[in-house]
């Protein structure tokens, strides 16, 4: 492992700090992968656990999404350090490197978990494909939203056609393809912002 942790200044709670103690104890534990639910996990956490009361719930799994994003962040401090191209030239396939960061980012105090919702629930620890799944699937959902909320603005302007439309030539905070799409300029379900998650999807 590499001695320098790029996430050791992060304050974070004492609750958070505790429990990736604890989860990194379980991931030792368990080599090659956890395979437990969250119930599981908080009772070997010795955290209450009570479905009726999130609270806790809430909490754990706060914690999970928080060091994903974490996990994100440091992929380029895993490349800065050298460790990847280290890796690569003993001929390590990228799938074997991602597992490596994986063990990094554990010993940077991340937890790089997920729960399979095809599998009850479970949690697993990230592998490189899981992990673009998930990535890509937050991107279908942002774009969906984002599709949502250009419809809105539409039925908006077709409601309020003088108004809205003085308005969506002086917007600022919106790609020009968005206000062509809205002055009727665009095309619809072609591109600009509107396909994003479609090309994701397919790329």
């Amino acid at each position: 492992m590499v001695k320098k942790n790029p996430v050791k200044e992060r304050k974070c709670s004492r609750f958070e700090s505790d429990f990736t103690k604890d989860i990194k104890k379980i991931i030792k534990k368990h080599p090659g992968d956890i395979d437990l639910t969250i119930s599981e996990i908080m009772s070997e956490c010795k955290i209450p656990y009570d479905p009726l009361i999130i609270h806790y719930y809430n909490k754990v799994s706060g914690i999970f999404q928080k060091h994903r994003k974490k996990m994100k962040n440091k992929m380029q401090d895993f490349v800065i350090l050298g460790e990847y191209h280290k890796l690569l030239r003993k001929g390590m396939s990228e799938k074997e490197i991602f597992v490596k960061f994986r063990e990094y980012c554990i010993s940077w105090d991340v937890v790089p978990v997920y729960s399979d919702r095809h599998d009850d629930f479970r949690y697993h620890l990230l592998t490189l494909p899981e992990w673009m799944k998930m990535i890509d699937n937050r991107i279908m959902l942002i774009g969906a939203e984002y599709k949502n909320k250009i419809d809105a603005l539409r039925n908006a302007r077709d409601m309020f056609p003088l108004e809205t439309n003085r308005q969506f030539r002086v917007i600022s905070h919106k790609p020009d393809e968005l206000k062509d799409y809205l002055l009727g300029d665009g095309k619809e379900g072609g591109g600009g912002c509107i396909s994003t998650g479609t090309q994701y999807k397919e790329g």
